[in-house]
């Protein structure tokens, strides 16, 4: 019998168990910490027309996020239709919500959104959008605290808030200070296993290209902004739905923060580690834990709705294949993997195959 060419790892099927495990154990440590028959009550007494109003503005960070996504695509010379952009991050944000893996809904982007074999190109905007997404919470986040500090005089949320920046900050500054990178890349010319070094240097240098473009990056990290202001908003429509006595300025300092622990690959999407974050977070400005716990519950409702029209979209989705769109038309610009002989090693584009070409290096069928 032929062996598949894809199979799930033992130890990835075991971390898939132990996060399976971790979300419902955190779902059962937030509900022992709560009153939950009030936070039923709660949300059984919600307001319909805020609630529905939360539910239709979250369609508007998945639009923002797709055309940010679409902009940096393009500048790579993947010029993909908008609309299968966007389907395409609609299903990626589902598969990120429902699988154990932090980066299933990743890995279909860019086995989806790649061309003409330039997967470390897909690879690169992939990348840079989260990076890109992350900056433009910090941003969020930070100016929200110092607002909260200046109101109130308490240090404690931006004592969360400037840790996180700075890690991310001196992330970036590694990848952009050129002697650092050097460094960086002399190490990882080292990991000859699988050439995985020469793989990430790749994906690293397509990021890197952005530096050359700094309308584009600016562009990205003020819609990065907008897409958290209204992510934020959200949550405060379905706060307002509960009759939550939190300001909104607490939810634009909480949710980003919420968001970020959510991306910790603890649980399956983030469930339990966001939801007990906020109840925790939340408390710190008086919101009680039922309530606080409603709105949270509320949340992954609609998480679960969107989740769902992603995985609907899933089967809408056929790879955009052929030769335009290799390159940006009247633009002289260093393409990765330009060489013939690097293009004719690379995979088709799959997200199997995406899989197969970072573990193996081996070619996949169509």
């Amino acid at each position: 019998m032929e062996r598949s060419r894809f199979t799930l790892p033992r130890f990835g099927t075991l971390k898939a168990v132990l996060r399976i495990c971790a979300a419902v154990i955190l779902i059962l440590i937030l509900l022992n910490r709560t009153d939950v028959p009030h936070a039923f009550d709660l949300i059984r007494g919600a307001r319909v027309g805020l609630l529905l109003a939360g539910v239709l503005v979250m369609a508007v960070p998945l639009l923002i996020g797709g055309f940010r996504w679409w902009l940096l695509l393009r500048s790579q010379g993947l010029r993909l239709p908008f609309d299968f952009v966007l389907r395409l991050n609609v299903a990626g944000y589902a598969l990120s919500t429902v699988l154990p893996t932090s980066v299933g809904g990743d890995l279909l982007r860019v086995g989806y959104s790649t061309r003409g074999g330039r997967v470390e190109a897909a690879l690169a905007t992939v990348l840079a959008d989260r990076i890109l997404g992350v900056g433009g919470l910090l941003i969020i986040c930070d100016l929200a605290s110092l607002l909260l500090l200046a109101r109130t005089g308490s240090p404690g949320l931006v004592a969360l808030a400037g840790p996180a920046t700075a890690v991310v900050s001196v992330f970036l500054l590694a990848l952009g200070f050129e002697p650092t990178y050097s460094g960086l890349v002399r190490l990882a010319g080292r990991v000859r296993v699988l050439r995985l070094g020469e793989r990430l240097v790749r994906v690293a240098d397509g990021v890197r290209q952005y530096r050359t473009q700094p309308r584009l990056v600016l562009k990205a990290l003020l819609l990065s902004v907008l897409l958290w202001l209204v992510y934020s908003f959200v949550w405060f429509l379905l706060g307002s739905s509960v009759r939550s006595p939190a300001p909104i300025l607490s939810y634009l300092v909480c949710v980003p923060l919420v968001s970020l622990s959510a991306m910790l690959p603890i649980s399956i999407g983030g469930l339990g580690v966001r939801e007990n974050s906020f109840v925790i977070l939340m408390g710190r400005f008086g919101t009680p834990e039922a309530t606080a716990a409603a709105v949270a519950l509320l949340f992954l409702g609609v998480t679960a709705f969107y989740a769902l029209v992603g995985v609907l979209s899933v089967g809408t989705l056929r790879r955009q294949s052929g030769p335009q769109g290799c390159e940006a038309p009247g633009r002289s610009r260093r393409v990765l993997s330009a060489n013939p002989s690097d293009r004719a090693r690379s995979p088709e584009s799959s997200t199997a195959g995406v899989l197969d070409y970072l573990n193996r290096g081996t070619r996949v069928g169509a």
